[in-house]
């Protein structure tokens, strides 16, 4: 039974004599095996390694040394300077005076070398710089005479003055106001104002600052679009998600079903609505009780619930015994799931079941036995 091999190695928990035999594999084999947070042993000897891609990953990889980064920073291919340039150490300011912009936007998110690019002639660069969270608030502003993507870094930055932000509100790019609705620092009365934008209504009702209050009078007379974004809402009050409980539409009973803050007994009546979406959408809360899992696992909804990030883990074991492949991957997937199932699972006659576990599954002597039958 073949499982795939991509998969393993992409698995923080991927064996070490797996990642040996990777390292002096193939190029996809090389360039995995340069990228895993084990492969510690091997990236010396893989940045010197002819292909770009593999060196990158190199330079990626957050265990590799300073020594290596230093001699990374020097490479002939952009690629993977510019993966250096996103991590390299104090003192190679260099990567943000490369002669390629791609380089240099990638040395821009840096924390060390974004200031120095704040004014570069390449206006991607520049944008790259403004969105870092390191960008000084002073640096943080936008006229109508910018172009609109550098409105809308500085509209979406959360260190942007909050007069700045109020201003681009009003911007005539709808692109603007919704980056300014989903700015987590934007003030209560500035998103109440975008809560009657047509265009960035949703977005700013959805953010976890608008005033509680505020919501709660909006929700009384809203439309089924912004009852649905105030549902959907993560500081939505439990007592107004018991009244989109049994709204009219089945949207909005929806995004309350799926709503971890969702009153139990909210949710209890919500998994037996007449709507498969809305069902479907309790058996995945997290906030759902584990008796009330059970019984939609009973009723069929078992993939849902197996995806439920919730689900007990005598359940999952339940529900690996399930005819469905597709339930089945979803408990291959599952944190929770017990050891001796994913023991089980390891042997699993569905390809997606095994891969499933050879990506999220933590001991290494399943791995080990997923292993035997890898392939690209």
């Amino acid at each position: 039974m073949t499982t795939d091999l991509g998969l393993l190695l992409a698995n923080p928990a991927c064996p070490a004599g797996l990642l040996a035999k990777a390292a002096h594999g193939g190029p996809r084999s090389r360039t995995a095996a340069a990228a895993h947070p084990r492969a510690v042993p091997w990236l010396r000897g893989l940045a010197l390694d002819p292909d770009p891609g593999v060196r990158a990953a190199v330079a990626g990889n957050r265990a590799c040394d300073h020594a290596t980064l230093r001699a990374l920073a020097a490479d002939t291919d952009p690629q993977v300077r510019a993966a250096v340039a996103r991590r390299i150490p104090p003192g190679h300011a260099r990567l943000a005076e490369d002669p390629v912009a791609a380089v240099r936007a990638a040395a821009a998110v840096n924390p060390v070398l974004c200031l120095d690019l704040l004014d570069d002639h390449d206006r991607a660069v520049r944008d790259a710089a403004l969105q870092h969270p390191d960008c000084p608030p002073g640096r943080l502003t936008a006229s109508p005479d910018d172009d609109l993507w550098t409105r809308v870094a500085v509209a979406a930055h959360p260190a942007t003055p909050s007069l700045v932000r109020a201003a681009l509100a009003d911007d005539p790019a709808a692109e603007v106001r919704t980056a300014v609705a989903r700015n987590p620092a934007t003030a209560g009365p500035v998103l109440a104002l975008l809560a009657g934008d047509p265009e960035a209504a949703a977005t700013a009702l959805r953010n976890p600052a608008f005033p509680a209050a505020r919501r709660a009078r909006f929700a009384a007379g809203a439309d089924r679009d912004r009852r649905v974004a105030i549902a959907r809402n993560p500081a939505c009050q439990p007592r107004l998600l018991a009244l989109f409980a049994v709204d009219a539409d089945a949207s909005v009973r929806t995004a309350a079903a799926g709503h971890p803050r969702t009153p139990a007994p909210a949710l209890t009546a919500l998994a037996d609505d007449p709507d498969e979406a809305v069902v479907a959408a309790a058996a995945r809360n997290p906030g759902a009780p584990a008796g009330l899992l059970r019984a939609l696992a009973r009723r069929g909804r078992r993939r849902a619930v197996a995806w439920n990030p919730a689900c007990p883990a005598a359940l999952l074991a339940d529900l690996a015994e399930n005819d469905d492949d597709r339930v089945r991957e979803a408990v291959a997937r599952h944190p929770r799931t017990p050891a001796a199932t994913r023991r089980t699972l390891a042997g699993d006659p569905s390809r997606a079941v095994r891969d499933a576990l050879a990506l999220a599954c933590p001991d290494p002597a399943v791995l080990g036995r997923l292993a035997r039958g890898a392939v690209w």
